[in-house]
């Protein structure tokens, strides 16, 4: 009977709390996904033409500076008008052309000049100017991706100012050689991923649950409260009763915007801080699962290696020695 009393207080406080509350769950979450490893293109190409890309790991994105083109891309087709930003999560192999039906050239084998830049002339035409790169997410992180970023995401040049002025500052980042250059390409890499992200979230053909989620004013309450304390023991009718919502209907609603029951989000979430608090703060198992939400080290453990596949004493290992190897 305390323990319940003392739970519908909790929850009575966290309502008020949440008012105020600075915590931020997509900025969370970005904020694990260290966008890293900075590769910086630019493509012009004229004439009939069309150039394949092999398949990423990671993120690629691209601006069509002038022109256009066609992209080839997840078994589908879509043109690219000059201002179009291109953003493509864990491609398979893609291309870019003019639309002719023309041998593909692999984009290895085009030469570069001085500057870096890949220049292919195959005759008369207008002139396509790309500029793009791709960054990778830490591997361990790359669920959390998939909530709040689609596989393929197109924003236009009247949508896209903000991203082009982000490309134009990484661009000249990464072919300047300024001081501080590494940590500023870092930083906006964040704000090109941050921005892209909201962009998908604005879209209505595109599916990104943890924005609609967050887009939804009952779940977000929900949703700042897990985030904002992620070791209270939280049920489902505790959430319910932040987002002022039935025990049915806020579960229903969660399970149908963001493509998982609350329970399993709030532990995927626990397991991700717990993933960056084994490798970064070198804390004891004890304390990492008690500021994780889990009242004891085996239950810890568990839930740990269900998910992950090995333990958590021996995850930080195996991390920390394929992150040296790459």
């Amino acid at each position: 009977m305390v323990w319940r009393i003392a739970g519908t207080l909790y929850t009575l406080a966290s309502c008020f709390l949440l008012r105020s509350s600075h915590v931020d769950p997509l900025s969370q979450t970005v904020s694990l996904l260290h966008p890293r490893a900075l590769r910086w293109k630019c493509l012009e190409a004229r004439g009939p033409w069309r150039i394949d890309f092999p398949g990423h790991d990671g993120i690629v994105f691209c601006l069509v500076i002038q022109g256009d083109c066609l992209l080839r891309a997840q078994g589908a087709a879509e043109w690219l008008s000059e201002g179009s930003f291109l953003f493509l999560r864990e491609p398979p192999a893609w291309s870019l052309g003019d639309g002719s039906e023309v041998p593909a050239l692999l984009r290895e084998d085009l030469p570069r000049d001085d500057l870096g830049v890949t220049h292919l002339d195959a005759g008369d035409g207008p002139l396509a100017r790309l500029i793009g790169g791709y960054f990778s997410i830490l591997s361990r992180h790359k669920a959390l991706l998939e909530t709040c970023l689609p596989g393929r995401l197109i924003v236009r040049a009247e949508a896209g100012h903000r991203l082009r002025a982000l490309l134009g500052l990484l661009g000249e980042e990464a072919t300047g050689r300024r001081p501080g250059a590494d940590l500023m390409q870092e930083r906006l890499l964040e704000l090109i991923l941050m921005e892209s992200i909201r962009h998908g979230g604005c879209a209505p053909d595109v599916r990104a649950p943890l924005l609609d989620g967050l887009a939804d004013p009952r779940l977000s309450r929900a949703l700042h409260a897990m985030h904002e304390d992620i070791a209270y023991p939280w049920t489902v009718a505790e959430l319910a009763q932040v987002a002022h919502l039935s025990r049915s209907v806020f579960a229903r609603r969660f399970q149908q915007l963001l493509g998982d029951t609350p329970i399993r989000y709030l532990q995927r979430w626990r397991l991700a801080r717990a993933k960056e608090a084994l490798i970064e703060n070198r804390q004891a198992l004890a304390h990492i699962a008690l500021d994780c939400g889990y009242q004891s080290l085996p239950a810890f453990s568990a839930a740990f290696t269900r998910e992950v596949g090995c333990p958590p004493s021996r995850f930080a290992r195996l991390i920390a020695l394929a992150e040296c190897a790459s």
